[in-house]
């Protein structure tokens, strides 16, 4: 099994990682300036502080070529307290849980080898999916936030158990603002 780490690069997004000069350029690791996962042993490890945000906006453009469960990006620790952003059974899930609570939106099935933006907002105890613009989601109820997870592993492409992501990431921002309308 291969995998590559990239360690202490600051920002929360993928161009800030394909422009730093300790990311390799070579063609197994991007193709046309984006992120290519195989789906078997590729990933990012990002620094933990990633997930130390109350209202954020998680943004990823991505081109999935896998089929059932994948990660794009989760925060995790070891109790099993996550923020999840992938697919299960095919759609699209943003889900935070701590202990037994779980709060998530779920969205369509992503289409295989179509580029699609996923967009999450979560402001004032309330969170909103996206889906190439549209709003497939909405939980006025969704009080947990990424920061409560207190994750000790960020990962971009896989999560704590595997489910590799097969396809491109061209885009994964994070941000964080004291309040986003949502």
């Amino acid at each position: 099994m291969t995998a590559r780490h990239w360690h202490n690069i600051g920002g929360g997004n993928v161009d800030q990682l394909k422009n730093d000069p300790r990311f390799s350029r070579g063609p197994k690791r991007t193709a046309n300036g984006v992120l290519a996962l195989n789906g078997k042993d590729q990933f990012v490890e990002l620094q933990n502080d990633v997930a130390d945000m109350n209202n954020i906006s998680m943004k990823a453009d991505v081109t999935w070529q896998g089929e059932g469960d994948a990660t794009i990006a989760e925060f995790s620790n070891s109790r099993g307290d996550r923020v999840y952003l992938g697919t299960r059974h095919g759609k699209c899930v943003f889900s935070i849980s701590k202990g037994s609570t779980r709060q998530e939106l779920e969205g369509p099935a992503l289409k295989k080898g179509v580029p699609t933006q996923i967009l999450v907002i979560l402001s004032k105890d309330s969170g909103k999916l996206y889906i190439n613009d549209k709003k497939v989601a909405s939980n006025e109820k969704m009080t947990l936030n990424p920061d409560d997870v207190n994750a000790t592993e960020c990962y971009l492409g896989r999560g704590r158990k595997g489910n590799y992501f097969k396809g491109a990431i061209d885009t994964f921002e994070t941000v964080s603002y004291t309040h986003l309308r949502a």
